[in-house]
């Protein structure tokens, strides 16, 4: 039950921070392509492969608005 409050107040933290203006989001959010170096992850994935991914994806979802982390 612990970890289900922590997941509830993380989402709950994340949705507050996205109704601040989008300046200060960027102090809260960091992009997957600021973050992979520092993990030293590597996407080996060509533009092609990228790019069709990031179709099959919009016609799953709503528009992408990028792939976000909160820290």
């Amino acid at each position: 039950m612990a970890e289900r409050k922590k997941l509830e107040d993380a989402a709950a933290d994340i949705e507050r921070v996205r109704t601040l203006p989008e300046e200060e989001q960027k102090r809260h959010f960091k992009t997957a392509n600021e973050i992979f170096p520092k993990l030293k992850l590597e996407d080996d994935r060509t533009e092609t492969q990228k790019d069709q991914e990031r179709l099959e994806s919009a016609k799953e979802r709503k528009p992408d608005r990028g792939l976000y982390i909160h820290c």
